[in-house]
């Protein structure tokens, strides 16, 4: 059983960190990659302005049409997302003054 409490110096640690061979890490994205992924970063997602809204507006409907046909399994859900977006203006006020403070 091997030892799980066994400890290693620092400067085996450290020796290990500068070795190179087959098993350690390697730096793999030079300037022209770290660019790229900077500009890609600015790229917004496929229909942005559209399709969230697309989607909030679908749950409305879907929620509309199952308060319509099945309430009684409804109600719960739509108390609990009611109820959490208090909560979450409250938890974002909170998290804004504790940066600005």
């Amino acid at each position: 059983m091997p030892n799980i409490f066994r400890k290693k110096q620092i400067g085996d640690l450290l020796a290990e960190s500068q070795e190179q061979n087959e098993n350690s890490l390697r730096r793999s994205l030079g300037p022209v990659s770290l660019t790229a992924l900077g500009v890609g970063a600015g790229i917004k997602a496929i229909g942005y302005p559209v399709l969230p809204a697309l989607f909030i507006v679908a749950g409305i409907l879907l929620e509309g049409l199952l308060l319509v046909y099945k309430p009684n399994y409804t109600w719960p859900g739509l108390i609990l997302v009611v109820l959490g977006v208090p909560l979450y203006l409250l938890s974002n006020r909170s998290k804004g003054n504790e940066v600005q403070g």
